[in-house]
């Protein structure tokens, strides 16, 4: 090794180069010998190949080869040898196969044998079942039509007060949305019917068919006043069944629709009814009319006025006074009766005591007795209104109004709170023509306990009024398919006439005034003040006359929603809109304004809304066409379903049928 440190590193150097050609050598033989090697096993493999093929070209080695080969079995069986028969593998648990038999079993079964054993389990069994699946499917499908059929043919719904079962939902708890009276699908209801102060309600089939619900089983034919005659011990032993039975006097639960054989019978075609304990009246379709109930003031126009037990009738019966007459309609008060017949003329009978039959009488004359002289117990022709051919007519409490068949609304009887719409607190015993409507046409009218409701259109846009069949709170019988806006006079401490506020009525009025609450309500021109419901408005601008006393409501002529059908209670009204929506307005009592989240018992809610369709809107559900109001509860039906919108369904069908067809 040298001595000089030059020459160490230079010899350092040459060695580590040396070391690196030498790795580079060995590594180059390396991958000779390997690429060597790979060719000589290749060219061995390609041998034994070939050898094995020319060795299954002859058949007697294949199948000397195929023998050795472990096929899969089913109890010594090969899978590909057993039957293709659905008993036979009805009878085969194939849940415990393993892979490689289902494999085999799907081949043999002509079934996609992709997949995990589960689903080649499932696709198994599927194809064993298969009959009975498409049998099901095709009951279902029929099930379902049959289901599209009963939906179809319309449907009733309820909501509110159902304390004493007037909902007919069969129990008593209050609904605040609508919910439907399942028992009557299927029945065709054309129409629902029920009183301002009524704790009950009726409805009509198309053929004919009569069903009522509610009254807590001794309203529909005043039981209990029926049976007052009987002991007290009796009456209350009855009172205890009823709480827990919920049974009405008939044996039959009041909770639900039952139905009324007297008067389907009668093949009714109108119903009335004012307040619980009160009469009821119908019509049929011979223009009969029948009434039954109490009848202290002769409100049954059967010619009686008895007190007591005696008072009441629990069949129907014929108002004999009018057998030579056709009656279309007719409408109920507390204590009075107004009927229409085919020529358009009025009757009216019953109690007189505030000029509710427009007799111009408060007092029956040449009757000694006090009780008699308060009423005309036989129907008797309102001979102020024989020049007017008389279409609709509408009874409250204690007033009456009725639409004429060239548009004019006449009302008559107690005056209180407006709900005469003549500009006065007064009362009336003729009937009187309310001016505030001289420019309009009024369709349709419904009268509560303290206000009214009407339907009316000004002249100019308007067609000549036809006489209807019938009246009230029904969708189909009004006159033209525009509807009009709803006007409304009276007292609207529950909100009941939408006017509650004094920036609605400045709306109406277009003037600026100072509006205070009264007691005592009334009105003078004179003094340019003047009464809306149990409002007085002063003008403070305005010099003319104060002839707009019957308003229309504001938060509906504002969005131009027209309505054509429209019934009242004693504390909240409802409108039918052309649109097929339902308002309603008023005291939201147990919720019958049917207003989803709004307070239950809320004082008043007299901003017209409209009712929650959560619950009726979409499948299944067809147009409103009848509506019906009673005491703190409401009713409406609906017609015949037409499945124009119903997408989901039309999805749910396409699912379907994919799916069948995967089977």
């Amino acid at each position: 090794m040298a001595s000089n440190p030059l020459e160490r590193v230079r010899e350092q150097r040459a060695m580590k180069l040396l070391t690196a050609l030498q790795d580079d050598l060995h590594a180059q033989m390396r991958l000779e010998k390997d690429e060597l090697g790979r060719s000589e096993e290749n060219k061995r493999a390609s041998l034994r190949r070939k050898a094995r093929i020319a060795r299954l070209s002859d058949p007697q080695e294949r199948e000397r080869i195929w023998s050795r080969e472990q096929l899969p079995s089913y109890e010594g069986v090969a899978i590909c040898s057993l039957p293709k028969t659905r008993d036979f593998w009805r009878e085969v648990e194939v849940s415990v196969w393993c892979k490689d038999q289902l494999d085999a079993a799907c081949t043999l079964l002509d079934l996609p044998i992709d997949g995990k054993k589960l689903e080649l389990v499932a696709r198994i069994q599927d194809w064993v079942h298969e009959p009975e699946i498409l049998a099901r499917l095709e009951e279902q499908r029929l099930l379902e039509l049959q289901q599209d059929a009963i939906l179809a043919s319309g449907r009733v719904f309820a909501f509110g007060s159902n304390t004493n079962g007037e909902l007919g939902l069969g129990h008593r708890r209050s609904c605040e949305i609508p919910t439907e009276i399942e028992s009557f699908r299927g029945a065709h209801v054309a129409s629902v019917y029920s009183g301002f102060d009524a704790n009950f309600a009726f409805a009509r089939t198309e053929d004919g068919l009569v069903y009522a619900w509610g009254g807590a089983g001794r309203a529909i034919f005043d039981e209990a006043s029926a049976k007052a005659s009987r002991s007290k011990i009796q009456q209350q032993e009855e009172v205890e069944q009823n709480k827990h039975h919920a049974r009405g006097g008939d044996g039959s639960c009041f909770l639900f629709p039952r139905l009324i054989s007297s008067l389907s019978s009668r093949h009714s075609k109108h119903i009335a009814c004012g307040r619980t304990g009160g009469h009821v009246a119908i019509t049929s379709d011979k223009g009969e009319c029948f009434t039954w109930g109490r009848g202290e003031y002769g409100e049954l126009g059967t010619n009686t006025c008895e007190s007591g037990a005696k008072a009441v009738t629990e069949e129907p019966t014929r108002v004999k006074m009018l057998n030579k007459v056709l009656v279309i309609a007719v409408s109920v008060g507390n204590t009075h009766t107004a009927a229409i017949t085919d020529k358009g003329r009025l009757y009216t009978w019953g109690s007189c005591w505030s000029g509710q039959l427009g007799l111009g009488e408060s007092k029956r004359a040449g009757v000694k007795d006090k009780h008699l002289q308060l009423c005309f117990p036989t129907p008797t022709i309102v001979e102020a209104l024989q020049s007017k051919r008389i279409t609709r007519v509408s009874c409250g409490a204690v007033h009456t109004a009725v639409v004429s068949a060239d548009g004019q609304l006449f009302t008559f009887g107690c005056g209180d709170g407006g709900r005469l719409g003549l500009g006065s607190n007064d009362g009336s015993f003729h009937p009187q023509h309310v001016s505030a409507l001289e420019n309009h046409v009024v369709l349709d009218v419904s009268c509560g306990s303290w206000h009214t409701l009407c339907i009316a259109r000004e002249r100019e846009e308007t067609f000549p009024v036809r006489a209807p069949r019938r009246v009230l709170v029904t969708a189909t019988n009004c006159n033209g398919s525009n509807g009009g806006f709803v006007y409304a006079f009276g007292s609207g401490l529950q909100g009941q006439v939408c006017f509650n506020t004094f920036s609605s009525l400045a709306k109406i009025f277009n003037h600026d005034f100072t509006l205070f609450m009264r007691s005592s309500v009334w009105a003078n021109r004179s003094t340019r003040h003047f009464q809306v419901g149990c409002y007085v408005v002063f003008d403070l601008e305005y010099n003319g006359p104060l002839d707009c006393v019957a308003a229309c409501l504001p938060a509906l002529r504002h969005r131009h929603i027209r309505c054509h059908a429209i019934t009242t209670s004693s504390h909240h009204s409802c409108a039918l809109a052309v649109d097929g929506n339902l308002y309603t307005w008023g005291q939201n009592a147990s919720g019958c304004l049917g207003r989803k989240g709004s307070e239950i018992d809320a004082p008043e809610l007299a901003e017209p809304a409209v009712v929650d369709r959560g619950s009726f809107r979409g499948y299944g559900v067809g147009p409103i066409v009848s509506i019906a109001a009673g005491h703190g509860f409401t009713l409406f039906a609906t017609g015949p379903w037409e499945p124009r919108e119903e997408p989901a369904k039309l999805q749910f069908q396409l699912q379907t049928k994919v799916n069948r067809q995967r089977l």
